[in-house]
């Protein structure tokens, strides 16, 4: 399809512009890639919080788990 074709041509193009950039979020969003994304990424600090509770209770833990969850909330 025409939509599809634009965003592989804005992907590849290494120089892409800001106005490409954008078209490219809109289609992305239309089309539900990123919330596809923001899905799969929940799933995976998920997974990788679930796999510290192998440890004690620390500090160090603590912060693991915070790293991960700044993985989702920030924003480029």
């Amino acid at each position: 399809d025409d939509e599809r074709q634009r965003m592989q041509e804005i992907i590849v193009n290494p120089d892409f512009s800001i106005e490409e950039f954008e078209i490219l979020k809109t289609l992305l969003n239309h089309h539900g890639g990123l919330a596809y994304t923001r899905q799969c990424a929940e799933g995976h600090v998920a997974q990788a919080k679930a796999a510290l509770e192998v440890f004690a209770p620390s500090q160090t833990v603590d912060i693991l788990r915070a790293i991960a969850d700044y993985t989702l909330d920030r924003r480029a």
